[in-house]
């Protein structure tokens, strides 16, 4: 008998549970057990026409559709979508979702006619109450959940707040947008017998659980969702794997993946990549900040690739808007080891330094502050501040600007800064950014200086990069 691929490996699905010997095709490259393509955060309003570019556009499922076709050429077994499918909970929108997923995977299968399963999850964004600035009548996905999801996803199975579900062997626990901690626990005292004690297993669900985005010094950048405590039991499972959304984080940075008690991986997001907050040059800006760096672009339409193999898994990072991966590939041995835990991982990590000779340039000049029709000029002294070296392990996240009395070099005034190109693969980064202080916020009396540290994932800073001494 002839088998192909999925066919061979599905052979072996129960012995993978077992801690079978590692399986190599004879002669050839070892194949996976198991290929996961993951998205997150797609948030789609309309479904798009691949070809009619007026509909590729950040809120048509074109970029989801990008997504799939890099699925489909891999021979991915799955699909993994932690939530958020649409902006305002739509039916319509959830349509958008369908409409690519049947042009590319037509009765959910691949270009090898072999099935692809659907692990989707809803997040908080697919049970909204509709378009708030729309007044007619909305169809709702809320209105009944299960029904939407089987009559435009064709998924029949989705009536639990958490299901168990298995691809090619290997169990899938998907938990809805609103499930409790006393959810959960049913579950668990249920289908915890089920789990597999050393192969792995996935957990799906929208909100990323404690201990994920965690790592920062001043900022913490916790991101709320988690209403299951889903930690609570997947620690129990140090087998386990974790996908969450929610965040819009961008995959490029260390603290998007936790090998803790379980491994919790951050699956970034296809749409406005959210730039962590306080900043200068956030989406909300930092409270009482007067001028600010130009807002770091929310491009970053990433999602992830994931193979499992019997000692180890393996994680791509992907840019599906521009076909690239972001970061090198991330190993995970199943042999109990952590290499990215987050205490590992700040351990390796150094923080990005400034090249030799490079310099912060200073500009005294005109700032206009506001929306546009009702902007006003304010004084500011404009620094042009140059990036840190960066590699694929050492990445800046931010910069933390200080301006320096000469008379002890205290410290009078604090801003930060997003790197611009922190979500670039790092051959594209290297971007200068330039921030405007206002004169009315420095010192009046006396010399000051700026100085200005890069700061990694983990909060650790570089060596200053200062300027001559000043006077306003």
């Amino acid at each position: 008998m002839k088998l192909d691929r999925r066919g061979f490996l599905g052979g072996l699905t129960a012995t993978v549970a077992m801690g079978s010997p590692l399986v190599r095709a004879a002669g050839k490259a070892e194949v996976p057990l198991l290929r996961l393509g993951i998205t997150s955060d797609t948030h789609i309003r309309f479904a798009c026409d691949m070809n009619n570019p007026k509909t590729q556009n950040g809120f048509s499922s074109y970029l989801f559709e990008k997504a799939l076709l890099h699925f489909r050429e891999v021979g991915v077994d799955a699909v993994v979508h932690p939530g958020d499918f649409t902006e305002f909970g739509l039916i319509s929108e959830l349509q958008g979702t369908a409409v690519s997923w049947n042009r590319v995977f037509p009765n959910d299968l691949g270009a090898d006619g072999q099935r692809v399963e659907k692990m989707f999850v809803r997040g908080n964004h697919d049970i909204m109450a509709g378009n708030p600035w729309k007044k007619e009548p909305q169809a709702l996905i809320r209105d009944d959940p299960a029904k939407a999801w089987k009559e435009v996803l064709g998924i029949d199975w989705y009536t639990e707040k958490v299901m168990l579900r298995k691809v090619k062997g290997f169990p899938f626990i998907l938990a809805d947008w609103g499930a409790t901690p006393a959810d959960l626990d049913k579950f668990f005292e249920a289908h915890g017998g089920e789990l597999p004690k050393k192969a792995p297993f996935f957990y799906v669900q929208h909100g990323p659980p404690a201990g994920l985005h965690d790592a920062q010094d001043e900022f913490g950048d916790k991101c709320g969702g988690d209403s299951a405590r889903c930690a609570r039991w997947l620690a129990k499972y140090p087998n386990a794997v974790a996908f969450t959304g929610h965040s819009h984080y961008s995959v490029t940075l260390g603290d998007q993946v936790n090998q803790g008690d379980f491994l919790s991986i951050g699956c970034g997001c296809l749409q406005y990549m959210w730039n962590r907050q306080g900043r200068d040059n956030s989406w909300s800006l930092a409270p009482g900040v007067k001028g600010h760096a130009d807002r770091c672009n929310s491009a970053g339409h990433q999602g992830l690739m994931l193979r499992v193999y019997r000692d180890r898994l393996e994680l791509e990072r992907w840019d599906f808007a521009n076909h690239e991966k972001v970061g090198p590939d991330l190993v995970f041995p199943l042999d109990g080891s952590k290499p990215y835990s987050f205490d590992e991982q700040r351990r390796r990590a150094r923080a990005p330094q400034f090249p030799s000779g490079a310099a912060i340039k200073v500009e005294r000049t005109r700032h206009k502050l506001g929306k546009k029709g009702g902007e006003k000029e304010i004084e500011v002294f404009a620094l042009t501040v140059p990036s840190a070296a960066q590699t694929f392990v050492n990445r800046v996240l931010r910069y933390r600007v200080t301006v320096e009395l000469k008379d002890g070099n205290q410290v009078v005034l604090k801003r930060h800064v997003l790197a611009p190109d922190y979500h670039l693969p790092v051959e594209r980064a290297g971007q200068p950014f330039v921030l405007p202080m206002p004169v009315e916020d420095l010192p009046k009396d006396g010399d000051f200086r700026f100085a200005v540290v890069s700061i990694n994932c983990f909060g650790k800073s570089s060596a200053p990069l200062v300027t001559d001494y000043l006077k306003v």
